[in-house]
Formats: C-alpha cells, sequence, structure tokens
C-alpha cells in the first residue's frame, strides 16, 4: 500500500491491516505519544460524501482511536467536511488528505529517503517528526 509506505518512510510504525473485513482502518499509525491513529484509504473519482466520513468515524470510536486520517485520490463534498469538523469537537479528530494533500507527503517522503542515502543518519532529523504536523497541520490545536 502506496499510503503505509509512504508513512513508514516518514519513520512511523505501522500496522496495515488486511484489505478485506479491515473494519473501516487500513493502517494504524502510532503517534508519537503512542497513541493509536487510524488511517483509512480510499481511490475513487467522486467526491467523498459525509457517509464515509461517518462511518470511518464509527471503525475509529470501535478501535480505539481518537484522531484518525482520511486519505482519498479524490476530494471531499463540503457536507464530508463538516462531518469531519463535527467529530472533531465531538473529541475525535479527523484529518482530511485529498489527492494533492497525499502528493506533498509523498514529496515529502521522498525527500527523506534522498537524504537518508545522501547524509550522515546522525544529522537527519529524528523519524517520525515530519509527517504528523503535515498530517494534522490543520488541526494541531485541537488535538
Amino acid at each position: 500500500m502506496v499510503v503505509g509506505s509512504v508513512l513508514n518512510s516518514l519513520g512511523y510504525h505501522l500496522r496495515v491491516t488486511g484489505c478485506s473485513h479491515d473494519g473501516g482502518i487500513d493502517i494504524f499509525m502510532i503517534g508519537r505519544d503512542g497513541e493509536s491513529i487510524g488511517i483509512q484509504v480510499k481511490r475513487l473519482k467522486r467526491k467523498v460524501g459525509p457517509e464515509q466520513i461517518r462511518s470511518f468515524l464509527g471503525a475509529l470510536t470501535l478501535g480505539d482511536c481518537k484522531r484518525g486520517v482520511f486519505v482519498t485520490t479524490s476530494t471531499y463534498s463540503r457536507s464530508s467536511q463538516l462531518a469531519a469538523e463535527e467529530a472533531g469537537r465531538r473529541g475525535t479528530a479527523i484529518k482530511l488528505i485529498n489527492g494533492p494533500g497525499f502528493e506533498k507527503l509523498l514529496k515529502t517522503a521522498q525527500m527523506q529517503d534522498f537524504q537518508s542515502e545522501d547524509q550522515n543518519p546522525n544529522e537527519l532529523a529524528p523519524l517520525g517528526q515530519i509527517p504528523l504536523e503535515i498530517i494534522f497541520e490543520n488541526h494541531m490545536n485541537s488535538l
């Protein structure tokens, strides 16, 4: 899975679930605080709707995750954005990442990999410090 590979390159510990019967969470990422962050990945041509965000919220609740990331190759409807905002107000922050947003993460991971090959590992930024700032850049204050 490309998303898992990118996050792994950025230094996060992951547990990728099976492709089917994953309970709505494709990847569990461990945050710096040891907290489990659920990630849902959808390759879609149409906009993600609010029902998909609500379903993901249910999966996060059942998976004991207080934070989640929904990644899509598509975009999000306004109502899905509102559903994610409401989830955050109720205690479960959901970051929505569209195609261009994921491309930004991919470029960051590629730069990190490139630096890993060219520099002394002791000179690199500590692993795991890049993606949460990028992933949650609009939600850091609410987490």
